[in-house]
């Protein structure tokens, strides 16, 4: 949270800049300037147009955004916030849409509200450069030719843009299947990026002085390839994840808590050894608040005699979900990256029965792709992992196993128990892996005991998770978005258009 800065409202919903929206801002105004200088604009001129151009092209890429926000709050989606980027902007949502028109609808809406931004400011270029004011009337015609090209730009039917969320909308509409269509669109747009990529290298070999736009499109191809990749993975971790709930998480993990009459010095030492930068903060028996290694932070030294209660976020502020909603639909809640708060209903009342942190959700995320990488490549050679020969000698079981594990037998700790996936046990459990017998005897080398050393399995927590290379999609860090690579046509002056 801390790379955004929220920077207002509209309509109750935030509006954030992320760090890295200061990059492209720089460029576009530098763009803008170049343009109007070239022009024959005076330099003052060409600064004060320069940056007016830049504000208005944030405030249509915002306008783009905003359109998302409120039609999916009209479709019944709840929208966390807007955040401005490096490649544009972001609505993010929690929960699901429910059906295909939905998400066709307030997807379409963006791309046709940076046409109807073109056509404005299309007028407003050609009667304004017949009333002489011709400095208006290029600002506003480059406005209107980027517009333009930012909405058909997001037509390209591949996820992340909309062109893919419209085409997942159609795919689901004609066959009913979600899954299917979230595939097709995924691919589509690992297809368009790798073509936007190439393109970029072709720029960059062949086009003289096109060294700036080729980069740029390399990145863009890149981004877009790799977001692509991400909402496939989002996929398998819905399906791996399908029938456990956060009840059965909250019973298998409890999350670290403190008294709320603590002082705050004894919770930072808490704190300080807890697996995740959340206390639960508890009154008896009873959850009635969290602590934040955030909000512990801002204090002054002066507060470490203060009571835990006094700085505490009470569960009442916290998103509430029910015990019974799967993980994936509390991934999908955690819009505002704190704790959830978990519900019971008990004699007709909602009770707090505890609180899951951010991190909790992440790790299970987590763990269940890479459990479920090596499930399936285990599955794909007929429920054996193959052999690799090492470089210094020895095997590694291949498929995801644990590098180092002499190849005599997969380890039972890795062997799925069914062909239903790996249990919840198993993605919150450290795997541990048997070490074979080392020869001691006083006759043994120096050199052999190293090589013996080192062929034995490590027995540090989860290392073998950490070696299954794994694509984690960007929503398990923050919550899932609808991506628009709103800025990607805020280009230098080499490919924008004129």
């Amino acid at each position: 949270m801390g790379h955004r800065i929220t920077i207002g409202t509209l309509a109750g919903i935030e509006v954030r800049l992320h760090r890295s929206w200061a990059i492209i801002a720089l460029l576009v105004a530098w763009s803008f300037w170049n343009r109007f200088v070239l022009l024959g604009f005076g330099a003052i001129s060409a600064v004060i147009m320069g940056v007016l151009g830049a504000l208005l092209f944030f405030l249509s890429v915002l306008f783009h955004e905003f359109a998302h926000a409120l039609e999916a709050q009209h479709r019944g989606v709840e929208v966390s916030g807007i955040t401005l980027f490096l490649f544009g902007g972001v609505t993010e949502m929690s929960g699901q849409v429910r059906r295909p028109r939905d998400e066709f609808a307030l997807t379409a809406v963006g791309p046709f509200s940076s046409i109807v931004l073109a056509a404005a400011f299309g007028l407003v270029a050609v009667y304004s450069g017949r009333l002489g004011f011709s400095a208006v009337a290029q600002v506003a015609g480059l406005l209107g030719w980027i517009n333009l090209a930012l909405g058909l730009f997001n037509l390209l039917p591949g996820a992340p843009l909309d062109g893919g969320r419209i085409l997942r909308s159609l795919v689901w509409a004609v066959t009913g299947d979600r899954r299917r269509a979230l595939r097709v669109a995924a691919r589509m747009g690992q297809l368009i990026g790798a073509l936007i990529a190439s393109l970029g290298v072709l720029q960059l070999l062949l086009v003289p002085g096109g060294v700036v736009g080729g980069i740029w499109l390399v990145v863009i191809g890149g981004f877009l390839a790799v977001a692509a990749q991400g909402e496939i993975a989002q996929q398998s971790l819905g399906e791996a994840l399908g029938g456990h709930t956060v009840g059965e998480l909250l019973r298998r993990e409890e999350l670290a808590s403190v008294r709320a009459d603590t002082d705050l010095a004894s919770a930072v030492e808490r704190l300080r050894v807890a697996p995740e930068s959340v206390l639960a903060v508890r009154d008896g028996s009873r959850t009635v608040g969290v602590l934040l290694l955030d909000d512990l932070a801002q204090l002054e030294g002066g507060d470490q005699g203060r009571a835990v209660r006094e700085v505490m976020v009470p569960v009442e502020e916290l998103q509430v979900v029910d015990h019974r909603a799967e993980i994936t639909e509390a991934l999908g809640e955690m819009g505002s990256g704190r704790p959830l708060a978990v519900s019971r209903r008990d004699d007709g009342e909602h009770r707090i029965e505890g609180v899951l942190a951010p991190e909790q959700l992440q790790r299970v995320a987590r763990r269940t792709l890479q459990l479920g990488s090596w499930q399936e490549s285990g599955a794909s050679a007929g429920g054996g992992a193959p052999e690799q020969d090492l470089p210094g000698g020895g095997r590694w079981w291949g498929g995801g196993g644990a590098p180092g594990v002499p190849a005599s037998s997969p380890p039972a700790s890795m062997t799925p128990a069914s062909s239903s996936g790996p249990s919840l046990d198993s993605r919150l459990a450290p795997v541990r892996e048997p070490s074979p017998p080392i020869t001691t005897s006083a006759s043994m080398s120096r050199v052999t005991r190293l090589r013996a050393a080192l062929r034995r399995p490590s027995r540090v927590r989860n290392s073998s998770l950490r070696a299954v290379p794994i694509a984690v999609p960007p929503w398990c860090r923050m919550p899932p978005t609808w991506c628009d690579s709103a800025a990607t046509m805020a280009s230098p002056p080499s490919i924008m258009p004129t």
